[in-house]
């Protein structure tokens, strides 16, 4: 039986996808490494398979969790929510809260639009199938 999550709509999901994507085809190929965790460095370019992964895996949790938009992160984040930090224009950082390693992990940074966030009413549930489908798209794009 597969799950509902109504907090992303569709269309945001699918570009915040292809945003991550775009950003991880862009990675030189130099000193790849397999994972993508807590001892992660800027010397090291994690592998296309693990930042598939890795992403995967935070979305998934993401989608069933919140976003939210602050001035600057606080001390200790929730690992539900998908945090995005304004800077200049509408430009955002984002970041989830690894509660393993109790720190930040930086996802990258996006110009976008929040103000005019969805309404309530403009969600749509979408099943873990849909979300996978979406994902493995965005990938083989």
């Amino acid at each position: 039986m597969s799950q509902k999550h109504s907090f992303i709509p569709e269309s945001t999901l699918i570009f915040l996808i292809n945003a991550l994507v775009a950003m991880i085809k862009q990675v030189p190929q130099v000193n790849i490494t397999t994972t993508v965790n807590e001892n992660s460095t800027n010397q090291q370019v994690p592998g296309a398979a693990a930042v598939y992964n890795f992403v995967v895996s935070k979305v998934a949790a993401a989608v069933t969790g919140s976003i939210k938009r602050v001035d600057e992160l606080p001390r200790v984040g929730d690992p539900m929510v998908l945090y995005f930090v304004r800077g200049n224009d509408n430009k955002y950082s984002m970041y989830f809260w690894d509660s393993d390693g109790d720190d930040w992990i930086a996802l990258g940074e996006m110009e976008i639009n929040l103000d005019d966030f969805w309404s309530k009413e403009e969600l749509v549930p979408m099943t873990s199938a849909r979300v996978q489908e979406i994902l493995d798209a965005a990938v083989n794009a």
